[in-house]
């Protein structure tokens, strides 16, 4: 979908397998965690695109989820978050 120029899709499909991870795990499915970071990664590239506070934190939110599941490298994801609160000067 984002090849193709759909964002908005894309983003649906990419926080589907984020917030979905936790629910599949917790069903018993074994899910490659290298897909929820490429899916996390994908989503928050295209919030950061839009360079608004608001997309900013959204874009948090997704790195808070990986830090949540305890995907690692956590310490990656903890950086990322204190960076776009800087750069988009958002509260804790």
């Amino acid at each position: 979908d984002e090849m193709i120029g759909d964002k908005g899709s894309a983003l649906a499909r990419y926080r589907e397998i984020i917030y979905g991870y936790q629910a599949d795990t917790d069903k018993g499915e074994i899910r490659d965690p290298v897909w929820l970071v490429k899916a996390a990664q994908a989503a928050a590239r295209i919030y950061l695109e839009k360079e608004t506070p608001e997309a900013a934190e959204a874009a948090v939110s997704i790195y808070r989820k990986l830090v949540e599941l305890n995907i690692e490298p956590k310490d990656d994801y903890l950086k990322m978050i204190r960076e776009i609160r800087e750069k988009y000067k958002l509260k804790e």
